[in-house]
């Protein structure tokens, strides 16, 4: 409106007046006009600006995460060339690397375009929120290239790697993508693992899987489905046997057919498909029942699988999660039944003692009492606090992790109230 009516104003005036000498009215009116022009730059330049931080707010995670593939990739040409300085056919190579750009000038100029993402609209910022001078435009950048230079150790492969490529933990712990994608990817074969998690708190999925290949992330995300069945179904071709998903299964036949072998498979008796379509009394399951009902096996209520109580108490941890109780086989804490066999216990107490083959016969006795009332006192001990670590003598005897039976040479980890043994991985991911 004011841009028009300034033409308006220049159309009327006649410009009567000595050249180089024009009325105060028309410099005031000329000035005015060059402050709105440079008025309208700012407001497009400003439109534009926002956005285009929108943009990179929208797709920050995309971009982080291509970011960190491009800074692997120029960490891993260094480490390859730094091997190779001395072969001579990649001398030349090696010269074209040093003279190339640097690692930390790269992450400058990315930085500019993610640090956009940190401040879109003055009155969306959530730093506005806090008490404290607010800092400008400029500052906020700053800051945010500050934090995309800096470097984090990894807490399991113990290499320095660039925020970029670090993803974080519930506890606190740090890992490297690579780390990051073998935890995900071990847990796809060990239900005990899965969830993965670090310290009994679960690692963000999202962050991980962003960073894996299509063929890692459907390898997940399978593993998933199959953990989170109850009801699992398997390839009955004993050369295939894999898990075929609840989605394949035929409501009407109760079969199921193998997308890699095209076996099929009845879901009633997990074996081959019956000729006459009909699914005949599976006595090898009801020899297994009678079987654990014999040898005083229980059943999880939850998924099916029979365990065996060999010492400590009646409370009992599936391999799907679910607590019962090994006397009834209910959920655990719903039922009146104790909560420890004493003779169980006693055993385990005798156990833990003769763990030390240096206890003098005299004193073994005050041992295994002094054991069963801590183990009776802790015998839903959930392993609060540090575990200490038993080391071995120079290698002459191994120690047995009671999580995933694995012999160990150097040394374990004992809880120092229950005295149950596990090894550092099991300690961090399954207790």
């Amino acid at each position: 409106m004011q841009m028009e009516e300034l033409g308006l104003f220049v159309q009327q005036s006649k410009g009567k007046h000595p050249i180089g000498s024009p009325p105060d009215l028309e410099v005031a009116f000329q000035s005015f006009q060059t402050d709105l022009v440079d008025y309208k730059v700012f407001l497009e330049d400003q439109k534009m600006a926002h956005s285009i931080g929108a943009a990179v707010h929208t797709d920050g995670t995309m971009i982080s995460t291509l970011t960190s593939r491009d800074i692997q990739l120029l960490e891993d040409r260094r480490a390859a060339l730094n091997l190779c300085e001395r072969d001579p056919q990649l001398e030349k190579a090696t010269e074209t690397e040093v003279a190339s750009p640097g690692l930390e000038e790269y992450i400058s100029t990315v930085a500019e375009s993610v640090a956009a993402a940190s401040v879109i609209y003055e009155d969306s910022d959530d730093d506005a929120v806090n008490a404290g001078p607010s800092i400008s435009f400029r500052e906020k950048q700053a800051d945010a290239l500050e934090r995309l230079k800096k470097t984090y150790v990894c807490g399991v492969c113990s290499r320095r790697v660039h925020a970029t490529s670090i993803i974080g933990s519930g506890c606190g712990h740090r890992y490297c993508v690579s780390c990051a994608k073998t935890l995900f990817l071990m847990a796809t074969k060990d239900e005990t693992r899965f969830p993965p998690r670090c310290c009994k708190k679960d690692i963000p999925r999202d962050d991980v899987l962003a960073r894996m290949s299509p063929e890692e992330r459907n390898a997940f995300e399978t593993a998933s489905v199959e953990f989170e069945t109850m009801n699992r179904v398997y390839c009955s071709n004993r050369q295939c046997s894999v898990f075929l998903r609840p989605d394949t299964v035929d409501a009407a036949t109760k079969t199921a057919i193998c997308a890699r072998c095209s076996q099929s498979t009845c879901v009633i008796c997990k074996n081959e498909t019956h000729a006459k379509g009909m699914c005949p009394e599976d006595t090898e399951l009801l020899e297994t029942q009678s079987l654990a009902r014999a040898m005083g096996w229980q059943t999880c209520y939850k998924c099916g699988r029979l365990v065996d109580l060999r010492t400590g108490c009646f409370h009992m941890t599936c391999r799907c999660k679910a607590e019962f109780c090994y006397v009834c086989g209910t959920e655990w804490k719903k039922c009146h039944c104790t909560n420890a066999d004493v003779n169980r216990m006693l055993e385990r107490a005798e156990e833990v003692v003769d763990r030390d083959p240096d206890v003098p016969v005299h004193h073994r006795q005050q041992r295994v009492r002094e054991v069963h009332e801590r183990l009776l006192e802790n015998h839903e001990c959930v392993h609060p606090g540090k575990f200490q670590r038993i080391f071995g003598n120079g290698g002459r005897r191994s120690f047995r992790c009671e999580f995933c039976e694995t012999r160990h040479w150097n040394y374990i980890l004992e809880c120092r109230h229950c005295s149950v043994r596990v090894c550092e991985d099991c300690r961090r991911y399954r207790t």
